[in-house]
């Protein structure tokens, strides 16, 4: 027997391929399912540079974590515990999302917030464990 683990990107993913999540809009909904205690694993790497700086807020299981921002980065491991059932994370960007476009960087219409290094569910934290959320 093997614990099951699956994290899925509901909305407000965007990838360069299929599985490789690179930016998100304001809100990434996703939906993550494992049968023992796992690690929702997050690395955000940038912040779109035409958005005002400021912490972005996860909320996972009716608890809601204010994370703030280093240099525009931040890396963390939170604990799941769904015992089977899907449940529901998003991660917020409260000074919502701009399209490359809007400055004539890109042709890229669409809306960014923030650039993931990583996002995975696994069975072990991969950065500092969210259970204190003072970074």
């Amino acid at each position: 027997w093997r614990p099951m683990r699956r994290l899925q990107i509901l909305s407000g993913g965007y990838e360069r391929e299929a599985g490789d999540l690179r930016w998100t809009d304001a809100i990434l909904r996703l939906s993550a399912k494992t049968t023992s205690t796992a690690f929702l694993n997050i690395a955000i790497a940038d912040r779109c540079r035409n958005l005002r700086d400021g912490p972005v807020v996860l909320t996972c299981q009716g608890r809601e974590f204010t994370i703030q921002l280093k240099h525009r980065a931040a890396s963390f491991s939170l604990p799941i515990h769904s015992a089977g059932a899907a449940i529901l994370v998003e991660l917020k960007n409260p000074a919502g999302a701009c399209s490359p476009s809007d400055d004539d960087i890109s042709t890229d219409r669409r809306k960014l917030a923030l650039r993931l290094s990583y996002l995975s569910l696994d069975d072990r934290p991969r950065f500092r464990c969210w259970e204190n959320p003072e970074h």
